[in-house]
């Protein structure tokens, strides 16, 4: 005899120990005791079917007593297959969760398929009872809060019992689990926050009316496909007391409408959640906070691409599109604190932060730059990028999104006039900086009208001849009514208004009239001069043949002078600039790549244009020596391409012993000097003589 004596909790809700000796016939009388829609399923030439039913199953899918027995559903086809085959082969409980046509309450049932064995036929099979979702309910409510998450834990999904205020009732464990916590400290909390992108469904299942939609919802900072199905319960004067909350997670092939869900929330390219979602989803959230009084801080991230045009029009964008998934990945490996993850459009992406106090968000920040700083692979290009961030908080610095929105968009280009690859917190001085834009530019047309500029140098260090062999002109303005204003911010507004080509003008000048100035003072006719140069500079076709001139003039080498550039002056027409760079170095001018790991260099770039030098960014530097590895591998690529290299922003012996060490070549930084005036750099430079 084949006996099966169940011990699941579904005993509770009036399930009855079976036993069955007999075969068809007394099978199908045995399965006409069960108050639930019962069936038998036996495996027959590799698939599932029906062996018997009873007539509460037949009515269940709609059939009449004369009907040939069928369940109606697709046996074969998961999780049915995959459910009946675990039970066979493991003797254990298995339960499918099955939802049927919306309507006025709860609408679905729970497949409990048992394992079973009919002796005189000696077949195996399984045995299904199916539970109405409305009878689970009404147990639910009838026994002791206490117990109800035992009961929710048979239900093979992730549900929640919920009252009429949305607070939650009781949860069983896949449900807890979805959201990081257990289920009782989600117990007397209000919903999840993944529901305030189905408020109206919720609403409609309050009224009464069972509801069914999919969404979109971040889990492990990747978006997952939900199926949410609401059941509402009501009392007898019609008003809704309860209502049960399911949610399954859908496979990519699973859904009614998953081109209208993603367009409406999803960035196709990042796989990450879209502006809507993000706004949605803040605005959700800072409605929660205000309606409960709590103030505690949200911290709004903007996160920009530094030089990402550059990249577009350098490589193409399919290229650029690969970089930006990468970014998006680093974005979320680096930041697992963070509640939200998001592409707002181009090269911008947002997070959000709640429940972490200052510090801790500060060290997301830097996690962040650093991680994002580490170099790139894409197709057969090595490169590195970096990010500037501007961070506004709730409630300091707003109450709605589009005011925090607008205020971390005004400290993120703070960020970048300040150099880029940094992140900067909102301080209301800068909306009164963009007020003062106009004054800016009005004081600068000034300023290069009358030359209003001068330059200080910052000594470059030999490490093998134990001297200054050369120096960095800086172009600096001191201005009567605002001050002295910092090049991050002048030089930005002098590009968008092209005073950056008079500037450029006048630096060059002079540079090398200070150039030649020191190679007398010094007797040295091969000390050198590193000269910045602009992008619009590079495209004046005029720069090299001013350039040659003005050097023959004043009789000064062609190879004690430097140019510097970024990879972002080769923005737009890369073969111009490229052919100019090329006439220059063939002219015996040294060209250096500045800021060097910052950008997007490509090692065929750096070789055909004859780059002679790379300037390691001081951002590099600043992590010696705990943190080698990047700096180590720009030192030995550019040993591999026979490439000088340059540290900047060199301030700790630390730092210069380990790059002396590694067998960089120059250094410069604020140990070696600050920029001085060219008085100072002369005594300066002949003082290091004299002691060397």
């Amino acid at each position: 005899m084949g006996t099966y004596k169940p011990t699941s909790r579904f005993q509770q809700i009036g399930f009855a120990e079976a036993k069955i000796t007999t075969v068809k016939d007394d099978l199908d009388q045995w399965l006409n005791t069960m108050p639930f829609p019962a069936y038998v399923l036996a495996r027959e030439e590799g698939s599932f079917k029906v062996f018997g039913c009873n007539l509460n199953a037949r009515i269940w899918v709609g059939q009449g007593p004369e009907v040939p027995e069928s369940a109606g559903l697709d046996w074969n086809s998961d999780p049915w297959n995959a459910s009946c085959t675990q039970v066979l082969l493991g003797r254990e409980m298995a339960r499918v969760l099955e939802f049927g046509p919306e309507g006025d309450g709860p609408s679905g049932f729970v497949h409990a398929l048992m394992p079973m064995c009919l002796e005189k036929l000696e077949k195996r099979c399984v045995l299904g009872v199916v539970f109405p979702l409305d009878r689970l309910f009404d147990h639910l409510l009838e026994i002791d809060q206490a117990f109800q998450a035992g009961v929710l834990d048979e239900i093979p999904a992730m549900v929640a019992l919920i009252g009429g205020n949305l607070s939650i009732q009781s949860v069983n464990r896949p449900f807890a689990n979805f959201f990081g916590q257990s289920p009782r400290t989600m117990v007397g909390t209000h919903l999840p926050q993944v529901f305030s992108l189905i408020e109206k469904g919720i609403l409609a299942a309050l009224k009464g009316s069972g509801t069914s939609q999919q969404v979109l919802w971040p889990v492990n900072h990747e978006l997952k496909k939900i199926k949410v199905n609401l059941s509402p319960r009501r009392n007898p004067e019609g008003d809704v007391t309860h209502c049960l909350v399911f949610l399954q997670e859908l496979s990519d092939s699973q859904g009614e409408t998953p081109n209208l869900m993603e367009n409406a929330f999803f960035d196709h390219l990042t796989q990450l959640p879209d502006r809507r979602y993000a706004k949605h989803y803040l605005s959700q959230v800072l409605q929660e906070r205000m309606k409960q009084g709590h103030l505690d801080p949200i911290y709004v991230l903007l996160i920009d691409i530094d030089n990402f045009k550059v990249l577009n029009d350098i490589h193409g964008h399919e290229f650029g599109d690969k970089i930006l998934g990468k970014v998006a990945r680093r974005i979320l490996n680096a930041t697992k604190d963070s509640d939200l993850v998001a592409r707002l459009g181009g090269d911008e992406f947002l997070m959000v932060i709640q429940d972490a106090e200052l510090d801790q968000v500060k060290l997301i920040e830097n996690r962040l730059l650093k991680k994002l700083m580490e170099p790139f692979q894409v197709d057969d290009t090595t490169f590195t990028t970096t990010v500037s961030m501007g961070v506004s908080v709730f409630p300091k610095d707003g109450k709605s999104v589009d005011k925090l929105l607008r205020k971390a968009d005004t400290a993120m280009y703070h960020a970048k006039g300040l150099g880029r690859n940094r992140s900067v917190h909102f301080r209301n001085m800068m909306e009164d900086d963009l007020i003062n834009q106009s004054k800016l530019m009005s004081e600068l047309q000034e300023a290069v009208k009358q030359s209003d500029f001068y330059m200080v140098y910052q000594p470059v260090w030999d490490v093998k001849k134990r001297r200054v062999v050369a120096a960095e002109a800086l172009i600096r303005w001191e201005n009567q009514l605002l001050g002295t204003v910092p090049p991050g911010l002048f030089i930005p507004a002098a590009e968008k208004s092209w005073l950056i080509d008079a500037i450029g003008k006048w630096g060059l000048t002079q540079a090398l009239t200070d150039l030649k100035a020191l190679q007398v003072f010094l007797d040295d006719p091969d000390f050198a001069m590193n000269i910045n140069i602009s992008a619009s500079q590079l495209r004046d076709a005029s720069l090299r043949n001013r350039l040659v001139s003005m050097c023959r003039e004043m009789e000064i080498p062609l190879h004690t002078v430097e140019l510097e550039i970024t990879e972002r002056m080769l923005i737009g027409d890369v073969e111009h600039a490229a052919f100019e760079l090329k006439e220059l170095s063939q002219l015996g001018v040294v060209l250096a790549i500045d800021d060097f790991g910052t950008g997007y260099s490509s090692f065929g770039l750096l070789r055909d244009i004859s780059f002679k030098t790379i300037k390691i960014d001081q951002s590099f530097i600043q992590d010696l020596p705990e943190n080698t590895t990047l700096v180590d591998t720009m030192l030995g690529m550019a040993k591999i391409l026979g490439l000088k290299t340059v540290a900047e922003g060199v301030e700790t012996e630390a730092q210069r012993d380990y790059l002396e060490h590694q067998g960089c070549e120059m250094l410069q930084g604020y140990l070696i000097a600050y920029p001085m005036a060219i008085e100072e750099l002369v005594r300066f430079v002949k003082n290091a003589i004299a002691l060397s």
